[in-house]
C-alpha cells in the first residue's frame, strides 16, 4: 500500500519530485512536439501573391518555372526575401530551388524534409522527384532512389513498394507463366523467352470496346503480351 511506502519516499523526496516533473514533461512534449512541427511547416506555407511571385522570381533566375498543377509550397526567408522554395504536386516534389548566395546552408534538404513531412500528414507515403540529372546525387543523400535517368533528366522516388519491388513482382509473375529470367537478358525484362514480347499500357477506367480492340489487336500481333493497367 501507498501509505507504507510514503516513508521511503519522503527520504529522497526531491529525487521523486523530479522524477514527477520530468515524467509530466515528457508527456507534454509528445504531444506538442508534433503540433510545434506543424505550426512551423505551416507558417512556411506559400499563399499570398507576394509569396509565389517571389517564389517565381527565385525559379526564374535558374532557369525553372512555378510547377503546374502544385498543391502546396513553402519558403525559406532571410531578412524579408525568399531565400529557398520548393512544391509538392500530389506526390511529386519540383520546384526546389535555392538562392545562389544560400546554397551552402542545407537549405534545399530541409525544404525536401518538410516537404515529404507535409506530404505524409496528407496521408501520402510514397513520393518522386524529376530533376537535373546533375541533381540527382544531391537527392539520393536523403533518402531518394533513382528509378531511371537520361543525360538531361533523372526520375527518383521514395517510399515502398518501390520500382525494384514492382519489377521484382514482375519476373515473379513471368516466372508463374513460365517465362524464366536468362542470366544475359537485358535487366529491364529478364526474359530468355525468344518468342516476341509485346507490351501495353492502358488506364481502362471504365473499359471500352476501343481497349477491348487494342488488347486483341497487340495479342494477335505477338506470342505473349503484357497489359499494364
Amino acid at each position: 500500500p501507498l501509505p507504507r511506502l510514503l516513508p521511503y519516499l519522503w527520504q529522497y523526496k526531491w529525487r521523486v519530485a523530479a522524477a514527477i516533473v520530468f515524467m509530466v514533461g515528457a508527456k507534454f512534449a509528445n504531444v506538442g512536439v508534433p503540433i510545434l512541427l506543424k505550426t512551423l511547416v505551416d507558417a512556411m506555407s506559400l499563399k499570398p501573391a507576394s509569396d509565389l511571385a517571389q517564389a517565381q522570381a527565385l525559379l526564374a533566375a535558374s532557369g525553372l518555372s512555378l510547377p503546374a498543377g502544385r498543391t502546396y509550397g513553402l519558403g525559406f526567408y532571410e531578412d524579408g526575401h525568399l531565400a529557398a522554395c520548393g512544391f509538392l504536386a500530389g506526390t511529386v516534389l519540383c520546384g526546389i530551388c535555392v538562392a545562389a548566395h544560400a546554397r551552402e546552408g542545407g537549405l534545399a534538404t530541409s525544404i525536401l524534409s518538410r516537404l515529404v513531412l507535409h506530404g505524409r500528414q496528407e496521408g501520402a507515403s510514397h513520393f518522386f522527384i524529376f530533376t537535373k540529372t546533375s541533381e540527382a546525387q544531391k537527392f539520393g543523400a536523403s533518402g531518394f532512389d533513382l528509378v531511371a535517368s537520361t543525360q538531361d533528366a533523372a526520375l527518383l522516388e521514395q517510399g515502398r513498394p518501390n520500382y525494384a519491388d514492382w519489377l521484382a513482382a514482375t519476373r515473379d509473375a513471368l516466372r508463374h507463366h513460365g517465362w524464366e529470367p536468362a542470366a544475359d537478358a537485358p535487366p529491364a525484362t529478364g526474359l530468355s523467352s525468344p518468342a516476341r514480347l509485346g507490351a501495353i499500357v492502358m488506364y481502362a477506367n471504365p473499359f471500352t470496346r476501343g481497349h477491348d480492340y487494342l488488347a486483341r489487336t497487340a495479342a494477335a500481333a505477338c506470342e505473349k503480351l503484357l497489359v499494364f493497367v
